[in-house]
């Protein structure tokens, strides 16, 4: 296999993995953010959101997610400025913390994945 055939390969695996990834934080969004909220009622900054982004459909649960993710991924900053009670955001069980960790990283490794092959395709340059 030369170069330019595992370079098209990467670009079709990351183009697939995208909406793939796309559609797995719908999915969370849909089924896993009422027991991740649940698991942070005491949390000012979820119960805020839910308030607000409640009736928005769609949008507002992935608005809703965000706040969700900020928590885990921003708690030492949340809770110094008291939007989030740190112990309870420790607490919330493995399961669901993965529910948002997963995507959340996935979605990162193909942001980057696409950086870098879009500059060695020289579509784009530094």
């Amino acid at each position: 296999m030369n170069s330019d055939a595992v370079f098209n390969v990467s670009i079709t695996i990351v183009a697939v993995l995208i909406p793939i990834n796309a559609l797995l934080f719908v999915w969370v969004a849909r089924f896993k953010l009422e027991p991740l909220e649940a698991a942070l009622t005491d949390c000012k900054l979820v119960s805020d959101s839910k308030r607000h982004w409640n009736t928005s459909g769609a949008l507002g649960r992935q608005m809703r997610l965000g706040m969700v993710a900020s928590c885990f991924f921003f708690l030492r900053l949340w809770a110094r400025h008291g939007l989030v009670d740190a112990d309870q955001v420790r607490r919330v069980p493995r399961r669901l913390k993965c529910w948002v960790y997963i995507p959340n990283l996935a979605g990162v490794v193909l942001i980057t994945a696409s950086l870098i092959l879009l500059v060695a395709s020289g579509d784009i340059t530094i």
